[in-house]
């Protein structure tokens, strides 16, 4: 997905130029670190408390 992403148009993915520096800067995860994330993320006792959540939040 990030590859297609980094390929589109600004038109079609208005943030394609953050998104290709954050690749750039190595800033982006890996698939397998990005699903970590979040399967440690859905094990937390309090998932579920906040109805907009982020993965990268501390417990």
């Amino acid at each position: 997905m990030q590859v297609q992403l980094r390929g589109s148009s600004a038109e079609k993915f208005p943030d394609r130029t953050r998104f290709v520096s954050m690749k750039e800067e190595g800033r982006l995860d890996s698939p397998a670190t990005a699903a970590a994330k979040v399967l440690k993320y859905l094990a937390r006792e309090d998932f579920g408390n906040n109805p907009v959540a982020d993965v990268r939040d501390p417990a």
